[in-house]
């Protein structure tokens, strides 16, 4: 579309397997061209190197932990998430291509308790390096740590930090509700209503 002698690409008419290259095509013949070929080879390389990652994985695991398993073996287990990976997607399509991305989120939820406590355990890590250099900088002391609710068993810190998380976006939606003059706290009008 030709808006002041300028193309405009809307891409929200197309499907998501089309809609970069459309974007790509809106640079013009040349550049388009040119910049699809380097965005698929990207991808090829982004698709070969993870799959690379993930046979040295599976190789290193099925060799008992040997760092430097042999090529052959991660060849073979490269072919076999190949064809699994093949076999799951001709078998079921496009269902079994939104199955794995969603068994890949749902999957990845435990990940993401991991790394919250990793978080907790970082923070703790470097509050206990920064008391030990604490002769040439003493910090502010606060009586009550951002997370000693989890570290220490204490029912009166746990319902503070309980009660400071739940009343704290309710409070800040009441506010929001009042600048918009609405009667729920967490309901916001849409700047652009149609009249």
């Amino acid at each position: 579309m030709m808006v002041n002698n300028q193309q405009i690409t809307r891409l929200s008419c197309h499907n998501k397997e089309t809609m970069w290259f459309f974007l790509m095509a809106s640079y013009g013949d040349i550049y388009g061209s040119v910049l699809s070929v380097v965005s698929m080879m990207g991808l090829v390389l982004y698709l070969l190197t993870s799959s690379d990652s993930g046979s040295l994985i599976i190789d290193t695991l099925a060799s008992n932990g040997d760092n430097e398993p042999p090529v052959t073996q991660r060849i073979f287990w490269a072919l076999v998430e190949g064809a699994c990976a093949t076999s799951l997607l001709a078998a079921g399509g496009q269902s079994a291509l939104v199955a794995i991305q969603t068994a890949s989120i749902v999957a990845a939820f435990p990940y993401t308790l991991i790394l919250n406590i990793l978080c907790v355990s970082i923070y703790l890590a470097l509050v206990q390096e920064s008391r030990s250099e604490s002769e040439r900088y003493d910090p502010p002391r606060f009586s009550i740590g951002l997370l000693d609710f989890v570290t220490t068993w204490q029912p009166r810190l746990m319902k503070e930090t309980l009660k400071n998380v739940i009343i704290g976006p309710y409070t800040c939606g009441k506010c929001l509700g009042q600048i918009n003059r609405s009667k729920h706290p967490f309901m916001c009008r849409s700047p652009c209503r149609s009249s």
